[in-house]
């Protein structure tokens, strides 16, 4: 299965781009698509369009109104949908987020109800990715 991040707006903190760059590297077929930021509608639009151009593939879309689950319950749901489809998409709206309610993801998955920067959710995300592959691999970067 290929894994990638769509996001809108480029990462600018280069000690979060450096951390992101080692996880990226680290999980196979993952590759992270860096949209141009506009307004919110644009945005969406953007990303619909990016997502048309995937075949079998599942999107999860990031917002503070999605289902939290751990690092376990991640991983099992990575391994899960790694069973039954080609491709898997995660989408980082904005800095104004996502219309509401957000109807061109399968699904829509909450990093925490806090809120980070732009940077810190894509570095959080990929660090997960990163962690739910090696929880599968029964690794012990994952020490719980």
């Amino acid at each position: 299965m290929k894994t990638t991040l769509i996001q809108i707006g480029k990462n600018k903190d280069k000690f979060l781009k450096d951390k992101i760059e080692y996880y990226k590297k680290q999980i196979p077929n993952f590759e992270i698509i860096e949209l141009k930021d506009s307004d919110k509608d644009k945005n969406e639009k953007a990303i619909i369009e990016k997502l048309s151009e995937f075949s079998d593939v599942f999107s999860i879309a990031l917002s503070e109104e999605g289902k939290e689950l751990s690092s376990k319950e991640f991983s099992d749901k990575i391994s899960k949908l790694e069973q039954e489809y080609k491709n898997l998409v995660f989408c980082i709206a904005g800095p104004d987020g996502f219309n509401k309610p957000i109807t061109f993801a399968n699904e829509c998955l909450s990093l925490s109800k806090m809120t980070f920067t732009h940077d810190m959710a894509q570095l959080f995300l990929v660090e997960q990715i990163y962690r739910a592959k090696e929880i599968k691999k029964g690794s012990k970067y994952h020490r719980v």
